[in-house]
């Protein structure tokens, strides 16, 4: 997150510009965009997250002579806006959204031995699978009526636990060693209303608030926990999934302002028409 104190105005060359935390030892240098994606047509969503490509396929930019090239400016651009999106990706196959996802994290310096993510849950028999009838590791199908089957097997949650996710602010795998850098999420069903999935920006909150309660903030500790998912593995007597060996399922970061700054995602939303 942006210091309380000080803070960097980059502005890269198609025109944005973001804030380069100040005061973080463990942030490397900040790719810079490289103009790749120029030609694309495109929109701001709101002025502070979100942009939208009307008419650009992934499928495209994956098969692009600079293929590579392009994927890396998208992933600063991803990192930049929070959330991107592509609409009519009728044409995009399982295969290809592993492959792209996977390359905006190594393209972006992504450590060699890291992967694409595993959902904790991959396990449980209440999971939906893929449109063909298979499953795959890396690949979580979110489908509102198995989700609320998986839920009620989980009798005995705390009172602390949530209760309805989505109605709930979050951001995913927080607690994990090694969160994912990046998400992908791919509508195939939609409702013709309602079913809206809400955005933020976590760099946003963070600099509307006071330099005092900034201040503040960066006396305290966060820990990140999801006991509701060793309920759910235990309800359904399987293991819970990690997608590191050693992955610790609750994690301490020494400063809240650490931790609001792994709120900030970024996330790939394509769309069917």
């Amino acid at each position: 997150m942006p210091s309380a104190t000080k803070e960097t105005i980059n502005d890269t060359s198609n025109g944005a510009a973001y804030r380069i935390p100040a005061s973080c030892p463990s942030c490397p240098t900040p790719l810079k965009y490289s103009g790749s994606l120029d030609h694309l047509r495109y929109f701001e969503i709101t002025p502070v997250i979100g942009r939208e490509y009307p008419d650009v396929k992934v499928t495209d930019i994956l098969n692009a002579q600079n293929a590579e090239e392009q994927i890396r400016d998208l992933a600063v651009i991803i990192s930049e806006r929070g959330v991107v999106f592509f609409r009519d990706q009728d044409d995009l196959e399982i295969p290809d959204q592993k492959k792209f996802c996977d390359l905006l994290g190594k393209l972006s310096g992504r450590p060699e031995e890291n992967g694409l993510h595993v959902h904790p849950i991959y396990r449980d028999a209440g999971n939906l699978t893929l449109s063909d009838g298979t499953t795959d590791e890396n690949i979580y199908v979110i489908n509102s009526e198995a989700q609320k089957k998986i839920y009620k097997t989980m009798a005995r949650r705390a009172p602390t636990e949530p209760r309805d996710l989505s109605r709930e602010w979050h951001s995913d795998s927080t607690f994990e060693t090694a969160p994912s850098d990046f998400s992908f999420l791919k509508m195939e069903e939609t409702p013709p209303h309602g079913g809206d999935t809400l955005w933020c920006s976590g760099y946003e909150i963070y600099d509307r608030m006071s330099p005092v309660f900034r201040s503040y903030l960066e006396t305290l500790t966060a820990t990140c926990a999801q006991p509701v998912f060793k309920t759910a593995a235990d309800a359904g007597g399987y293991e819970v999934m990690a997608s590191l060996p050693g992955t610790k399922w609750m994690c301490s970061f020494c400063q809240v302002k650490d931790y609001l700054y792994r709120l900030y995602k970024k996330r790939i939303f394509p769309s069917l028409s």
